[in-house]
């Protein structure tokens, strides 16, 4: 059904007679009848006749149309049709669509006795506009009455006076009554014409509400009404046409003569109630089955409203980048983005692309054009570009979260799931590890099949992996993607994942190791014959651009020689190509292009590796733009302060910083730099090949710089800002009682400069070789600043980085140097307070400052400089906790813990039935829980290389784990018939042994994951314990039969005899680290030392008066009461959170506690809580918060 405001019609222009064949044309009228009503007729003048319609007129569907030549004699009745020509509607269209002409065109009708001119179209009209026009046309009806205007009045009075006196007169009499019906007739004729107009109008009114109505129509009734109002609006179009193109002599003999006129014209009325009716009442059905769904389709509005704004949260807050990678040059590089596409394309193979290449060799170009070619198609799921200088901002976790936004924005299945994950608070962004992002918001979205066609699979692509982790060459950051990544061949084979990077060492070892689940395509490698011809184009597009510019160069520029010779020193690497590109272009081209041909043709360049000619056109750029040893000094004092520069600075930062760059130098190496140095978006070198040629010149070079020099510099800038910025309160925030991430533009408030001191002054440090030269500014840092310098991490969001920092400088600082006490000191009160820090700045003082015990020295340091807080009268702390955190996860007891090997980590098994790993440093879940054992988990062990991880259970089985990747490596190891209470790996990781309640000992191969042999029998009770040895040769195990055994590995059997002195249950044993001795714990309170050469006893190491088995430490779930100091009456009842927060009735951040003293909650007219220990009192006169709490600062 076309739309009710838009109609396609034919319409007639003009109909004209050119050729009569008729012998006779005296007396001859044309006549046009539409569908057997004469609409036009005119008379012939010299055999010729044309009638025009002015507006076109309108013909319906399947319509007849017949033009007449018609010849009348003397007699009235006796008329010829001399010839006729019938055609319809249906025709017309015909030739028009057959022409395929929306404009007005002619087309010839021919019988044997005329030939006939139609001139007509067929286009798309606005219902509106047909009814418009016809409003136009009525409003011009002028009737007799409208002529006569006031005279009309008093015609009617003096009618009625005349008739009422012609009484007495028959002739004055017939006189009144015929002027009377005369005025009657224009009373008729006047009326047929308002009616004509207010139909009109009504017609428009409703046509407007039906536009609107339209889109929502659903019911048959509706759709049936709104479908017969087009011919209804075209009848009377034509109607008011024909109507109004009479004279108002002819209008007033149509009403006299017939009632034709007024019929058709009622018949349109009650057309149009009739429709009006029909359209009320399939509207009125329309809105009872609208609001049978109404409340659905607002709930799915309401429903979108709120996953918009959750997932509002995971769009990272990072600044703009203002320029990504450039993309292809058209023409260039098809041959590797037809592969790309192939694998694009392809549903069953690999979900996964590896495209790897030398620096330079245009991966993020490509990278880039098949974004945009994703993004043109619908199959761009997302795109990650890494930049080495953002890595503040690139994190793992800004990765994932902006990942899961871009999917939950294109497909509805993963949105709906990531709305329900951050929903549930199972994913805070700035408060999850990225593991649980990754896992949480990626693999549970994704891990069904998306309802897409084969032909819209989404692609992630992720470019540059190789600088992920910032310019310091830290590669945490890379190790968490990978691992990640790592996973990804595990995804739906239709989600498909497009990676870039070098082929670096530790991205090959997890990427390329996929085997045929990751394609790996080569970029650059070697010199294809498509990659030269794409460099040649690519340099001859250039230098037409440049070319374009300056006018005066010469044709053709450069020679075909000498671009040839271009294109073979480029070999294959686009970054060469792009440096002399903008190296000509920066300044003049001709003699900057003369220089680099000359360069080349003295023959500097080698036949090593291709990356050497890079090298080259390097030293010639910095060797023509330095001439002077006052410029190639100016040079490296601004290039080693870019180069160790953790994250870019803009040009009046890095002067801020370091005064002694004046903007003067800094201008003047950014001009002479252009093509290789961006200070746009901060002073960096735009591509990593320009840093890697200055780090590796050579001692002689004359623009070799010096790192530990800058590096000291930078170090020294970094203290001597932070002495002169920081201060109490730097960021002005109003109230202790509110979080700090929700206070907008506090980070703005402080200077880039000064952040950048703040995070990375131990980044410089640690590669200062002279100390003594920076010990008096660490001093005044750690006895004046270090609590204003955790404001500005907290108003920044990084305050886990404060540990780190403080743990370098620890390492740094000399042995024997009494600042390291301070150093470590502020290292634990950090990792305590670390919570409260970052919460809230005010909270620093408010409750980091008052918890610390009376030992500690930072503690001391800042309370008598003026800072005052809530002060013990009794109770608290004697020295700090013997818990830095609680590791909260695990939903039942946990049954086993152990450190890896390195230190980092700690894996812990629980009745929960899982595993799960904790980074050892930020105490943080590592990835979501390992899980696959059907019952408790009763031992769990790490490798010697800490890459694997085994677990035994109460379901008889063991399970061996990735650490990196979190999976489970091939199915259970069966075998035992009861509980595995015990497990150990071997040495040299290549074995596992286990102890069980079924009595036995059992030796499992790593690799084929099989059991090794027999079981080792003996035991008469269960295997509570079991340990190898150092040198892996012998296995020790303890039972529940009061004995100790020792086993063979190699023969596996039994040494000697049960070594037996036990007097109750055996529950643990180990090795000595030399291996010759043997220990063990019981539960018969002792502990024995046994020699593991001569099995015998050497000592009893413990008396009988401690018993031996795990404490168990209760946690304190009691109520808190709190009582008025005046009164000692129950005040309120007050929330305390299970990270330590108390909290007012709005959410107050009122104070916070650390895990061994959660027990009070102090007001200024409260004087302590009873919990679960004794009573903590408070000295509560200098107790300040709310937005009182500046007050403590009394410095």
């Amino acid at each position: 059904m076309p739309p009710v405001n838009q109609s396609l019609s034919v319409q007639i222009s003009s109909i004209s007679t050119t050729d009569l064949r008729a012998s006779k044309t005296k007396n001859c009228v044309v006549k046009v009848r539409l569908d057997g009503t004469t609409i036009r007729k005119a008379n012939l003048k010299n055999s010729r006749c044309k009638i025009e319609f002015d507006p076109p007129y309108s013909l319906s569907s399947e319509s007849a149309l017949k033009v007449e030549l018609v010849q009348s004699s003397h007699l009235p009745t006796h008329r010829i049709v001399l010839t006729a020509i019938d055609f319809t509607v249906t025709v017309a269209k015909g030739i028009l669509e057959a022409q395929k002409v929306s404009q007005l065109t002619n087309h010839l009708f021919t019988n044997p006795s005329a030939e006939f001119s139609i001139s007509f179209s067929m286009e798309p009209t606005a219902t509106v506009d047909i009814l418009s026009a016809g409003i136009a046309r009525a409003a011009e009806l002028q009737s007799v009455l409208d002529r006569l205007g006031e005279y009309s009045k008093f015609l009617q009075i003096v009618l009625a006076l005349g008739l009422a006196a012609s009484e007495a007169n028959s002739i004055a009499k017939a006189v009144f009554a015929s002027v009377d019906q005369i005025y009657k007739l224009l009373q008729e004729q006047h009326k047929c014409d308002v009616d004509i107009i207010a139909l009109l109008q009504d017609m428009t009114d409703v046509l407007a509400c039906i536009a609107d109505v339209e889109q929502f129509a659903k019911s048959a009734q509706l759709k049936q009404a709104m479908e017969e109002v087009n011919p209804i609006v075209h009848a009377t179009g034509n109607f008011i046409t024909q109507y109004s193109t009479q004279s108002v002599k002819s209008r007033i003999l149509s009403l006299t003569l017939g009632v034709k006129t007024r019929e058709e014209l009622d018949m349109l009325t009650q057309r149009f109630v009739s429709f009006r009716y029909k359209f009320d009442r399939g509207l009125a059905v329309q809105s009872g089955m609208s609001i049978a769904t109404m409340e659905t389709q607002l709930k799915f509005l309401l429903d979108r409203t709120m996953q918009d704004r959750q997932l509002q949260i995971l769009r990272p807050k990072v600044p703009e980048i203002k320029q990504g990678p450039e993309p292809c040059m058209p023409g260039t590089r098809l041959d590797i983005l037809k592969s790309i596409h192939d694998w694009a394309n392809t549903l069953d193979g690999p979900n996964v692309l590896w495209l790897h290449g030398y620096p330079g060799t245009g991966k993020s170009a490509i990278a880039m054009t098949f974004s945009a070619q994703l993004l043109e198609s619908g199959r761009l799921a997302s795109s990650f570009f890494f930049k080495r200088e953002e890595f503040l901002s690139q994190t793992p976790k800004a990765l994932w979260c902006s990942v899961a936004y871009d999917f939950a924005d294109k497909y509805p299945e993963v949105r709906s799931k990531v709305a329900l994950t951050l929903d549930a608070g199972e994913v805070v962004p700035h408060i999850t590890s990225y593991e649980d992002i990754f896992e949480k918001l990626i693999i549970r979205s994704l891990e069904n099949p998306l309802s897409v066609p084969p032909g819209r699979m989404p692609i992630l692509v992720i470019d540059a992996l190789d600088e992920c982790g910032g310019l310091t060459a830290s590669r945490s950051y890379q190790k968490q993607v990978l691992a990640a990544l790592s996973r990804w061949k595990h995804m739906p084979s239709q989600v498909k994942l497009f990676v870039t990077s070098r082929n670096e060492k530790n991205i090959h070892s997890v990427l390329g190791s996929m085997g045929s689940q990751c394609k790996v395509l080569e970029v650059g490698e070697k010199t294809t014959p498509e990659s030269y011809l794409d460099i040649e184009n690519y340099l001859r597009h250039g230098f037409e651009s440049i070319q374009s510019e300056y006018q005066s160069l010469p044709h053709p520029w450069p020679t075909p020689q000498d671009l040839k010779l271009l294109t073979d020193a480029a070999a294959g690497l686009f970054i060469w190509a792009s440096t002399v590109l903008k190296l000509v272009g920066d300044h003049q081209p001709k003699r900057e292009l003369e220089r680099i041909i000359e360069t080349l043709k003295m023959g500097q360049q080698t036949q090593e590796h291709d990356m050497n000619q890079l090298e080259h056109l390097y030293q010639s750029l910095l060797i023509s733009r330095f001439s002077s040893t006052t410029n190639v000094e100016v040079f490296k004092k601004v290039a080693g302060a870019i180069l160790v520069a953790q994250t870019p600075l803009a040009s009046e930062d890095m002067h801020a910083l370091i005064p002694s760059l004046t903007s003067q130098d800094l201008d003047f190496v950014c001009t002479q730099m252009n093509s290789v140095l961006d200070s746009e978006s901060g002073l960096r070198f735009v591509h990593q090949s320009f840093v890697d040629f200055l780090v590796n010149l050579p001692n002689e070079s004359p623009f070799n710089y010096k790192k530990v020099v800058h590096e000291k510099q930078m170090a020294s800038a970094c203290f001597q800002t932070m002495a002169e910025q920081l201060k109490f309160n730097i960021t002005g925030v109003e109230s202790s009682y509110i979080q700090t991430d929700v206070i907008p533009g506090l980070a703005q408030k402080v200077s880039n400069h000064l952040y950048y001191a703040c995070q990375f002054w131990s980044a410089h440090l640690q590669s200062v070789v002279g100390k003594e030269s920076l010990l008096a500014d660490i001093l005044r840092f750690m006895h004046t600043q270090l609590l204003f310098w955790l404001e500005v991490l907290s108003a920044c969001c990084v305050t886990g980085s404060a540990s780190a920092a403080l743990t370098a400088l620890d390492k740094w600082l000399p042995g024997d140097c009494e600042l390291k006490k301070d150093v470590q000191d502020a290292i634990r009160f950090v990792r305590v307070f670390g919570h409260p820090i970052a919460m809230s700045i005010p909270h620093i003082y408010v409750s980091a400052l008052r918890f610390p015990p009376a030992t500690s020295r930072t503690a001391k340091r800042y309370r008598g400089s003026g800072l005052m807080t809530l002060q013990l009268k009794s109770g608290g702390s004697l020295g700090w906790p013997g818990t830095d955190a609680v590791l909260n996860g695990h939903r039942d007891s946990v049954t086993s813990v152990v450190f890896s090997p390195d230190g980092t980590c700690i894996v812990s098994g629980s009745d929960d039935n899982t595993v799960r790993v904790w980074d050892a440093e930020t105490q943080t879940k590592v990835g979501a829980p390992l899980e696959g054992h059907k019952n408790r988990v009763t031992s769990v062990a790490f490798s010697p290389d800490g890459t694997h991880i085994v677990s035994g259970s109460y379901d008889n089985t063991l399970r061996m784990w990735n650490t990196k990747t979190q999976t489970q490596i091939g199915a259970p190891l069966e075998g035992h018939t009861s509980t595995v209470g015990s497990v150990a790996f071997s040495p040299d990781g290549t074995c596992i042994v286990s102890g069980s309640d079924d009595n036995t000992v059992r030796m499992w191969d790593t690799k084929t994951q099989t059991q090794i042999g027999a079981p080792l029998e003996g035991h008469k009770s269960s295997v509570t314990s079991v340990a190898f040895s150092p040198d892996g040769t012998c296995i020790v195990s303890g039972s529940n039969d009061n004995t100790v055994r020792m086993w063979d590995t190699k023969t596996q059997t039994q040494i000697g005899a049960p070594l037996e002195g036990h007097k109750s249950s055996v529950t643990s044993v180990a090795f000595s680290p030399d291996g010759t001795c043997t220990i063990s714990g019981s539960s018969d309170k002792t502990v024995r030392m046994w020699d593991a050469e001569t099995q015998t006893q050497i000592r009893l190491t413990l008396d009988e008066q401690a018993q031996l088995y795990p404490s168990r430490v209760p946690h304190c779930q009691g109520a808190m009461n709190v009582f008025r100091a005046e009164t000692s009456q129950l005040a309120s009842i007050v929330h305390i959170q299970p990270d330590g927060w108390i909290v007012g009735p709005y959410g107050e951040l009122i104070l916070w506690v650390p895990y061994d003293l959660r027990g009070f909650l102090p007001r200024t007219n409260l004087l302590g809580i009873l919990g679960n220990h004794p009573m903590v009192k408070f000295n509560t006169s200098m107790f300040y918060h709310g937005d009182q709490w500046i007050q403590c600062n009394t410095g």
